[in-house]
């Protein structure tokens, strides 16, 4: 539980529109845990606010509301970075959930012997339209950074507890961006700050989002965002390109490959 006055550990950050169904599965994961040293922040986009809930303290927890138009996610993230007051912030949005009770308090005692600078992160689950469960590898920092994440892969927000003052400093999340607005801030970030694993399942995605219907912008929005932050020139132009041809030839190909197996069946 938070001390009155005493700024919390944690920001956690809800963007919802439209999704009440979504915004209380999130609010039940938020107070299941067992870790209570946060505020929750809700940015609201919807056609009917929720302002009719009674807003301040729930559960011992600090919470904040703020209604915003829609004018994208990353948007409204903002919105909540710049309302937020922990040392630590993290994004929850409507519809994704924590995997268990523990979650936060893992996260805590893993930050406790780091640097305040140091972000976290852990794995994150991926639930398909249909309900089918994947958990990708564990992401390989060195491994992507050294290829520029030229594969598309980071950490994604649902599973990534960030210094907000390092968030701040890079300006927040691109607006400009309706995909790969964390994507850039991510990459930003990488060259600035240190990145800890932590090897457990932070959070659960529904897929379906904007991030997941729009993959051949994605890819498009992926590529700019390393231009701005690598501005790379020469043979490292050269290589950045190909691995973005790459992903495009791959999309087109799975997409091929998907209209010849519904015919076939």
């Amino acid at each position: 539980m938070t001390e009155t006055g005493k700024k919390p550990w944690l920001s956690v950050v809800t963007v919802v529109m439209n999704d009440t169904e979504g915004y209380l599965a999130t609010e039940a994961s938020l107070f299941t845990q067992k870790f209570t040293d946060f505020e929750w922040i809700t940015i609201d986009s919807s056609d009917e606010p929720l302002n009719a809930r009674d807003w301040g303290n729930q559960n011992g927890v600090k919470t904040k509301y703020a209604w915003a138009t829609s004018e994208g996610v990353f948007s409204a993230m903002n919105l909540g970075l710049k309302l937020s007051e922990a040392p630590y912030i993290y994004f929850l949005n409507a519809g994704d959930f924590f995997k268990d009770s523990t979650v936060l308090q893992k996260i805590f005692d893993s930050s406790q012997s780091l640097r305040a600078t140091t972000a976290l992160y852990g794995d994150v689950c991926f639930v398909g339209e249909n309900g089918s469960e994947v958990v990708p590898e564990p992401f390989v920092f060195e491994a992507e950074r050294s290829n520029y994440f030229c594969k598309g892969r980071f950490p994604p927000h649902q599973g990534t507890f960030t210094p907000r003052e390092s968030l701040i400093g890079i300006g927040g999340f691109d607006e400009t961006l309706n995909v790969a607005g964390d994507y850039k801030a991510f990459i930003d970030l990488s060259r600035k700050i240190p990145y800890l694993y932590v090897p457990i399942e932070v959070a659960v995605f529904k897929l379906g989002g904007v991030s997941s219907k729009k993959r051949l912008q994605g890819i498009w929005e992926f590529h700019q965002a390393r231009k701005a932050i690598y501005q790379p020139r020469g043979r490292e132009y050269l290589r950045e390109f190909i691995c973005t041809l790459f992903s495009y030839l791959k999309y087109f190909a799975f997409g091929a490959f998907k209209g010849i197996r519904n015919i076939l069946n």
